[in-house]
């Protein structure tokens, strides 16, 4: 039999599906495991024809109630041209509303309406047992520690771009 021509392809053939130079790479285990959330994340979300940004964006403002679209955008770490279409989606659907800021009349603001507040609720309890099920190999100090962690890697690449990405 011939010998597999890729790492990956004689990897996989002896049972290591993980090629070894993606080992210790932080972007790529995160990207697999965000993969991988997602992908359950997505059969709960099928019945109701939601996307996954769709969804993050309506978790988003479950959690804040109000939001500006630049709110959104810094909440969810979703592109504002991507938020906006989005937001349209979602409203579409009667899933969300816009309306003009009391403070600025330039601000226009994003709720849920009960149709998506009611969406959301049925589909938080599924969403949060993937998450659940997942981090049960983790004792619970280490949940937290990963927690922080995390935390602290967001705030270091937010503070390397906001310094001009380097």
């Amino acid at each position: 039999m011939a010998r597999p021509a890729t790492k990956a392809a004689r990897a996989a053939e002896k049972g290591d599906a993980r090629p070894h130079d993606a080992e210790g790479y932080l972007p790529h285990s995160l990207s697999r495991l965000m993969n991988a959330l997602n992908g359950q994340l997505m059969k709960a979300l099928r019945p109701t024809d939601l996307t996954i940004q769709q969804f993050r964006v309506m978790q988003f403002l479950r959690w804040v109630g109000v939001a500006s679209i630049s709110e959104i955008c810094k909440g969810t770490v979703i592109e504002q041209s991507v938020v906006s279409r989005i937001v349209d989606q979602l409203q579409q659907r009667g899933f969300a509303s816009r309306s003009r800021s009391a403070v600025s009349g330039r601000v226009v603001e994003v709720t849920l309406t009960a149709v998506g507040v009611a969406v959301y609720d049925a589909l938080d309890p599924q969403a949060r047992r993937i998450v659940e099920a997942t981090v049960t190999v983790l004792k619970p100090a280490e949940q937290q520690q990963l927690h922080g962690l995390l935390n602290r890697l967001f705030e270091q690449v937010q503070k390397l771009e906001q310094d001009g990405g380097e």
